[in-house]
């Protein structure tokens, strides 16, 4: 070993060791290939501010900047009602959403602006079940919020994730219908059932301005959970958790063509679009009833993991960066990746209050 090559070897783990010791010391230490963003409660879903360090995470809305790990609260009272867009809106949010000064979020998706002005789609599930639009302003020291409006959910939807598409529509994932029971407990177990044989229990839905939601017709799927659409809006691929397949759907014919583009080894939640391209998803490994069951409702994690993949949606080619990572105390049930500071961040829906961290393999 030449004396070059050995001082890069003590550089790089004197930095390794700076960063653990930093994350040791606010208790947010490392857990086998995992650093750690702690924030203050899990995140659902991740997506980033357009010409930021900032992403926004759900569970409840905020934000986190990806290098120095400080968060910024995105509830707001400022009011600026799109009544062109949104007039069917019946306004604001209130309640407990107000009392509490938190907004609770579930699936995001931003749409960018100009002059570090964009707008945030978030699936809410609060006092009311909506899709809640929200200006984020991007050019101060943390990224700041104001209500655009909202569009009312259908009343039997189930919503998770969210597309955006062309002339400021949006297509949505429902899981489950409401009335199916949800899928955790005794109530669930029908719905465990059905998606453990990789049945159809899902659907998309589609909103446009001055329309009503439809259900895109022939968009069935298996637990149909993340969702992004090309920029032209001509397709759509969305996440079949049950069965780890990557849909493509074609819009704009009856019925939409349907294509399994890829497919991955563990239960894919949310999938979202890099710069570049790609598009990344992340989820959990373990049977229906170890995930949705065991794990999410009980708590009982020995079962289930963490996995999460760069997908290729021309080739189909999958990169798993995250191997079936171990659920733990602080971070089980992965459900959201994307790329940032050359390092995978994962969130998930589990225990715990951290945003995983790993190198890109």
């Amino acid at each position: 070993m030449t004396f070059t090559s050995l001082s890069v070897l003590i550089a790089s783990g004197l930095t390794l060791a700076l960063r653990n010791a930093a994350a040791a010391a606010d208790g947010c230490n490392a857990i086998g290939k995992a650093q750690f963003a702690c924030v203050s409660g899990n995140a659902e879903d991740l997506v980033a501010i357009p010409g930021s360090d900032w992403i926004v995470i759900s569970g409840v809305m905020r934000a986190v900047n990806v290098k120095d790990h400080t968060e910024a609260s995105l509830f707001t009272t400022e009011n600026k009602h799109d009544k062109k867009l949104y007039g069917a809106c019946p306004g604001p949010l209130s309640g407990q959403e107000m009392d509490e000064k938190k907004i609770r979020a579930h699936g995001l998706n931003i749409r960018e602006g100009k002059g570090g002005l964009h707008t945030l789609y978030v699936v809410h599930h609060g006092s009311r079940e909506s899709i809640e639009l929200f200006e984020i302003n991007a050019n101060g020291k943390a990224p700041t919020a104001a209500w655009l409006g909202c569009v009312m959910a259908p009343p039997d939807a189930g919503f998770n994730g969210l597309a955006i598409l062309p002339d400021n529509g949006m297509a949505v994932t429902s899981f489950t219908r409401r009335s199916m029971g949800g899928f955790r407990g005794e109530k669930g177990k029908m719905t465990r059932e059905r998606l453990t044989k990789g049945e159809n229990v899902s659907e998309i839905w589609e909103w446009m301005p001055g329309k009503e939601w439809v259900i895109i017709p022939g968009s069935e799927g298996p637990g149909l959970n993340g969702v992004e659409a090309s920029k032209d809006g001509k397709y759509l691929y969305a996440s079949a958790w049950a069965t780890g397949e990557i849909i493509r759907y074609t819009r704009g014919q009856t019925p939409p063509e349907k294509k399994v583009i890829a497919k991955v080894d563990f239960h894919a939640d949310n999938i979202r679009w890099q710069p570049d391209g790609a598009l990344v998803t992340a989820g959990q490994t373990g049977t229906v009833d170890e995930v949705l069951d065991e794990c999410l409702a009980n708590q009982r994690c020995t079962k289930t993991a963490s996995s999460a993949a760069i997908i290729d949606p021309v080739s189909g080619r999958v990169r798993e960066v995250v191997t079936r990572y171990p659920s733990n105390g602080d971070f089980d049930l992965a459900t959201a990746a994307l790329i940032a500071n050359n390092e995978m961040w994962v969130g998930s829906i589990g225990r715990g209050a951290r945003i995983g961290r790993f190198p890109l393999q």
